[in-house]
C-alpha cells in the first residue's frame, strides 16, 4: 500500500484487513478508511455493536436506500456516530473518528433476510455518502471509493 497515493481517498477494507497497522498506514498517507468490523476484533466489535444498537446512543441515521433487481428488493439503512470519545480512549484505534453500521434487508419471493455490518471510520460520513474530515481539513469531500453506503 505504500506505493499507492492515498491522499484524498477513502480506503475500504473487509474485516480480515481491519488492523491497527493498516489504519495507521492509511492515516500516515493522508487517506481515510472505512474498515469492516467483525468478531476478530473481540471487545472492540462488541463495544461498537452494543453502542450502535442502543436506542439511547447519539447517532445519525440516513434515509434508507431501496434497490430492486433479479427478483429481490434490498433496503439499506446506514447509521453513524461521532460521539465515541469513550471508545477511542478504551481502544486507542489510529485515526478513529466515527463508527457506523449498515442494516441490509433482502426480500425475495420466498424469504426475507436481515444482515447488520459494523464499521470503523476515520472520517464522519454524511447521509449523502460524502466524507467529513474535521480533524484534517474541515471540508466535505467524496471518497475515491464512492462512500461506504
Amino acid at each position: 500500500m505504500k506505493l499507492l497515493s492515498l491522499e484524498g481517498c477513502t480506503v475500504t477494507v473487509d474485516a480480515l484487513n481491519c488492523q491497527r497497522a493498516i489504519a495507521q498506514q492509511v492515516i500516515d498517507q493522508k487517506g481515510d478508511y472505512v474498515m469492516a468490523l467483525k468478531g476478530n476484533q473481540g471487545r472492540l466489535h462488541d463495544d461498537v455493536r452494543r453502542f450502535l444498537d442502543d436506542p439511547a446512543s447519539r447517532v445519525t441515521t440516513a434515509k434508507s436506500a431501496v434497490d430492486g433487481d433479479h427478483g429481490r428488493i434490498e433496503t439499506r439503512t446506514a447509521t453513524v456516530s461521532t460521539d465515541i470519545r469513550w471508545l477511542r480512549d478504551r481502544h486507542d484505534w489510529p485515526g478513529l473518528v466515527a463508527v457506523g453500521k449498515m442494516v441490509r434487508v433482502r426480500e425475495l419471493a420466498c424469504k426475507t433476510t436481515t444482515e447488520t455490518a459494523y464499521y470503523l471510520l476515520s472520517s464522519a460520513m454524511t447521509p449523502s455518502g460524502s466524507v467529513r474530515s474535521p480533524a484534517r481539513t474541515g471540508a466535505l469531500r467524496t471518497g475515491c471509493t464512492g462512500g461506504w453506503t
